[in-house]
């Protein structure tokens, strides 16, 4: 999942002119950083070609931060190379997930981002 999470802030950094990839909060919301509508379109399509997928034009306002947009791809596009990382079906397997991804995970089942 942090190679999902790492490819996704490279993109935003890039995208909107960043120097490190690494300043970029996983729950902050992209528009808070600088990313504006022209922007958003962009790295939707830099996404979509890297995954391989059509990604919706409101991708980014729909999935405003790095782990929402994570959670989306990874059930969606790459739900084959991430089964279970975000589908823990175990209380083991949400023990292993920090407060971050926890979060992340809920708001995505409820609709919050």
């Amino acid at each position: 999942m942090e190679v999902l999470l790492d490819a996704i802030r490279a993109q935003a950094a890039r995208i909107m002119r960043l120097d490190d990839a690494n300043t970029i909060t996983d729950e902050r919301p992209l528009r808070d950083l600088g990313l504006d509508s022209l922007m958003a379109v962009e790295m939707r399509n830099a996404l979509a070609a890297q995954v391989g997928v059509k990604l919706t034009a409101t991708l980014l306002f729909d999935q405003p931060s790095v782990s929402a947009l994570a959670i989306f791809l990874a059930k969606g596009a790459l739900a084959d190379l991430f089964p279970t990382a975000l589908a823990p079906e175990t209380e083991a397997d949400l023990a292993g997930l920090d407060a971050a991804a926890l979060s992340a995970l809920l708001a995505a089942e409820l609709g919050d981002e």
